[in-house]
């Protein structure tokens, strides 16, 4: 792929039982080479709020870095 290709790949968890959610992933470059690791608590929420969260937040840092394109993978959407 071209070099400007990056991978967002994350994942949003709800607790059951107070429905405290978090978000977590990474982004690496075409070769798998970490980027950026993150993690960080959200208040209660859905699991596809904890998604949708996750790739916003990172969405905006991955454009501060100047990168292209990104290829989002997720497994709760």
């Amino acid at each position: 792929m071209d070099r400007s290709w990056v991978y967002l790949n994350m994942d949003g968890s709800v607790r059951q039982d107070d429905e405290f959610a978090a978000t977590r992933g990474l982004v690496c470059d075409q070769n798998g080479r970490w980027i950026i690791r993150f993690s960080r608590y959200l208040d209660n929420c859905t699991v596809t709020e904890a998604e949708f969260w996750g790739i916003l937040n990172k969405l905006k840092l991955i454009l501060d870095k100047r990168f292209e394109m990104v290829l989002i993978q997720t497994d709760s959407l």
